[in-house]
């Protein structure tokens, strides 16, 4: 197919917050309630995504880790991985989509027109 082309959107703020979204919109031309995002992450693009009226779609296939990558993080640091998410942000918000092994799932979910 033809090249995907990329661009940068400057929005002036940090995941999670929804301006990320909102002003990505805003420069695509496209209305939240139109677009959709993926992310593995439960605070940071999910809790973003619906804070921003944007379809959410939680990748739990992204959030798998080897665990001998964690192994030396997790030694070091006198808290547990769980514990900082949930202070940092609260509690972990419930996907309205979820894909479990692939970005293809999309396809199941949504139909996609230009």
């Amino acid at each position: 197919g033809a090249p995907t082309r990329l661009r940068r959107i400057e929005t002036g703020a940090d995941k999670p917050d929804a301006a990320v979204l909102l002003h990505t919109c805003e420069a695509m031309a496209v209305l939240p309630r139109h677009t959709t995002c993926v992310g593995d992450h439960l605070h940071k693009d999910v809790l973003m995504a619906q804070t921003a009226g944007v379809h959410d779609v939680w990748a739990k296939y992204g959030t798998a880790r080897d665990p001998a990558d964690l192994a030396l993080p997790e030694q070091l640091r006198h808290w547990h991985s769980s514990t900082v998410d949930t202070e940092r942000f609260g509690s972990a918000p419930t996907p309205t989509y979820t894909l479990e092994t692939s970005l293809l799932e999309l396809r199941d979910l949504f139909d996609f027109a230009p």
